[in-house]
């Protein structure tokens, strides 16, 4: 039933192409910040991609097991949407 909610999106990673699936809402907040954050020039990856680890891993607790594996993926989506990719 999850998986009717999720939002599947192409990662490049340094080991290849991957899938990350979220929901609508966490992708739309990863972009705008990153956007704001681009264009302010401030530390990118911290702020975005803190914010919505916390939302993630607060909706789904068991998410915390995988929390470096997620946020490693979250910071290679967020330099991706900030570079125009």
């Amino acid at each position: 039933m999850l998986k009717r909610y999720l939002e599947p999106r192409h990662i490049d990673l340094d080991s290849g192409r991957s899938c990350l699936a979220l929901e609508r809402e966490y992708w739309q907040a990863l972009e705008v910040l990153s956007l704001e954050e681009s264009i302010n020039n401030g530390d990118s990856e911290s702020r975005s991609v803190q914010l919505v680890m916390d939302s993630l891993t607060n909706k789904y607790p068991t998410w915390r097991n995988d929390d470096r594996r997620i946020r490693n993926a979250l910071i290679v989506v967020q330099r991706q949407l900030s570079s125009g990719h």
